[in-house]
């Protein structure tokens, strides 16, 4: 209404009239909206709020203080208080979602992360919904706040779960793979034989640490049965029921045993094209064999002793630490106290690895056992080939015990198998190198020909049996084998009782 006024008098008035009962309707309608929803909302589970075109809430429901720790009110009052409490990492797509919903109009959902009043770490599904009245135009926007933390949680040790069966998977897998190509290795002999007390006293010795988890060295000439006394070991131990992984250090050339024993990541070097678990990871849970570990190159020696003493190792290419707790056994033909003085095999590893040494004896120290060695490759030849040959002659024999057999028992294996092919009858014919073709009593016996080497070497060492620089060192025998060969033989010291 207007009016023209003179003189302090009204003249006259005009004036226009709306009606605005639809836009107080829908005024009415909108409180009647805001106030089902908040009794809805006080009770509901979730957070729920109305947020304003402008920014502020015009509601937040109790739930708000149960999920984050903050009374609703607070939220209202200070309506930043939700940037400040969302993680700095979730905030910005936060913001684009909350903006989105003022500016588009939008329906949307999105997952953040706050950090409650008490410091825990909360996720969030939060999905809005913008309000507009009937003739469009925008009144705020309606939200639900889920708590979905235990989901994640949940979630997370779903995908760890996964993440562990796919490694057990590829580890079975692997192991599988392996033990096919283990089934078709063949091995010198299936198991020990023989009756000396030299192979008595080593199999003591592998009775008395087969059952613990210390690291052991085998130590011995080439074809000596090192590997035999490795899986001696494996069997009688706590892991025995699985699978004995074995590498050969020196079957491998340098730039490829890294990644055989460690593993390596896809694209770790040129033609990686694939994850491979390594060695370390495949011995889990069981016994991890290392023959000729002379041979391994001096930086892996460092990386080696890291696993015998802490468990921990990398991939080649991955910064992941892993962890092992395979037994490590450990062969080698080397005299490694040698290598560590001519500087080709680390010091700290060899102090390591000898906590409890095995020493096998070559065959020309216990020629006793030569007629048991030759009739069980004979036993299991005879049905491969189809023959019948067995018979030995003594003088045979003797000769076969005299030979000083350099190669050991993987020679013997092969010379028994010539005379196998060769056999035409059931009499089985050695052929050995130029000792064979010589008559017997042309040379001393084999015991005649140790106890005079055995003497020679004490004489030279000053009649020291034990400890460093000693006969049992030179001979590369355990100082108690060389006393029981000693005390066989009838050496004695001169002067001694």
């Amino acid at each position: 209404v207007k009016g023209v006024i003179k003189d302090g008098q009204l003249l006259r008035t005009w004036g226009t009239s709306r009606d605005i009962t639809a836009q107080k309707a829908a005024e009415d309608q909108l409180r009647k909206t805001e106030l089902r929803y908040r009794t809805v909302a006080n009770f509901a589970y979730n957070w729920e709020t109305w947020e304003n075109p402008d920014g502020s809430y015009n509601y937040v429901s109790p739930s708000f203080e149960r999920i984050t720790g903050y009374p609703a009110q607070q939220l209202v009052n200070r309506p930043k208080l939700l940037n400040e409490i969302i993680l700095p990492d979730d905030l910005t797509p936060y913001q684009e979602h909350s903006q989105a919903a003022h500016s588009l109009h939008e329906i949307g959902e999105i997952q953040f992360r706050i950090r409650a009043k008490n410091g825990q770490t909360r996720w969030i599904e939060h999905i809005c919904q913008s309000i507009c009245g009937d003739q469009g135009e925008f009144l705020g926007v309606r939200a639900s706040n889920r708590d979905i933390t235990d989901k994640k949680q949940a979630e997370i040790e779903i995908r760890g779960a996964y993440k562990e069966i796919k490694q057990l998977k590829n580890q079975l897998e692997a192991e599988s793979a392996y033990l096919q190509d283990e089934i078709k290795l063949e091995h010198n002999f299936e198991k020990l034989i023989g009756e000396s007390e030299a192979l008595k006293y080593v199999l003591h010795r592998v009775e008395q640490v087969a059952s613990t988890d210390f690291p052991v060295l085998i130590m011995g000439e080439t074809g000596t049965g090192k590997e035999l006394i490795a899986r001696a070991l494996h069997k009688l131990s706590l892991h025995g029921k699985r699978a004995l992984v074995k590498v050969n250090c020196a079957a491998l050339p340098g730039e490829l045993i890294e990644s055989e024993l460690f593993g390596r990541e896809k694209g770790a070097f040129t033609g990686a094209t694939t994850t491979q678990l390594g060695r370390f990871e495949l011995a889990k849970g069981s016994t991890f064999f290392l023959d000729e570990i002379g041979e391994l190159p001096l930086e892996l020696q460092a990386k080696l002793l890291r696993v015998l003493e802490s468990g921990e190792f990398e991939r080649l290419g991955s910064s992941h630490t892993l962890h092992s707790d395979a037994r490590i056994i450990a062969a080698t033909n080397r005299v490694l106290e040698e290598e560590v003085r001519k500087g080709r095999f680390r010091e700290d590893l060899w102090y390591r690895m000898k906590v409890f040494p095995i020493t096998v004896p070559p065959l020309r120290e216990r020629p006793e056992d030569i007629p048991l060695l030759v009739k069980w490759f004979v036993d299991q030849l005879k049905g491969k080939m189809g023959k019948h040959a067995s018979k030995i002659s003594k003088r045979t024999m003797q000769m076969l015990q005299s030979y000083p057999w350099p190669g050991n028992v993987r020679e013997l294996k092969h010379a028994v198998e010539g005379a196998m092919i060769i056999a035409q009858g059931k009499k089985l014919i050695f052929e050995l190198p130029k000792i064979a073709d010589t008559a017997l009593s042309d040379f001393k016996s084999f015991e005649e020909m140790e106890r005079d080497y055995i003497l020679l070497v004490l004489k030279a060492k000053n009649w020291k049996i034990g400890g460093e620089n000693s006969a049992a060192t030179a001979l590369r025998m355990h100082v108690n084998t060389l006393r029981g060969r000693m005390k066989k033989l009838g050496i004695k010291r001169p002067n001694s009782p």
